[in-house]
């Protein structure tokens, strides 16, 4: 499972995560609310634009992983951990055949298990 498609007038986990992120990078954008408005919007539009790739204000699958890509932190996560950083070893993980349970940035208590196997294949 990929990560979503937001756009202005989303409202949904991912956008809470989205704000975030961008606020991290040095964008303000107000409020982290989890509602892709007006604010979000310009802030990704500047992010794309910084970026060099399409400005369009709709974070896609290019957007997402330059977003990725520019985050160069390295928490220490743990289950209960929530947000990009969470959402990146998500999708890190499945290509590599461990099922996280779809990339949501959202870790639950069940992954714990599919952690351990994962750390034996990135030592």
């Amino acid at each position: 499972m990929a990560e979503p498609v937001l756009k202005k007038g989303s409202k949904d986990p991912a956008v809470r995560d989205l704000q975030e992120a961008l606020r991290a990078l040095g964008y303000d954008l107000g409020a982290v609310d989890g509602v892709f408005g007006a604010n979000t919007e310009n802030a990704v539009k500047q992010f794309q634009q910084a970026r060099e790739i399409p400005v369009d204000g709709v974070v896609g699958r290019v957007t997402w992983i330059n977003i990725d890509e520019a985050d160069q932190s390295h928490p220490v996560l743990k289950i209960g951990s929530t947000g990009l950083p969470v959402r990146r070893l998500q999708s890190r993980m499945s290509p590599v055949g461990v099922d996280t349970g779809g990339v949501d940035g959202r870790s639950a208590q069940r992954p714990k298990r599919r952690l351990r196997s994962c750390s034996k294949i990135t030592t």
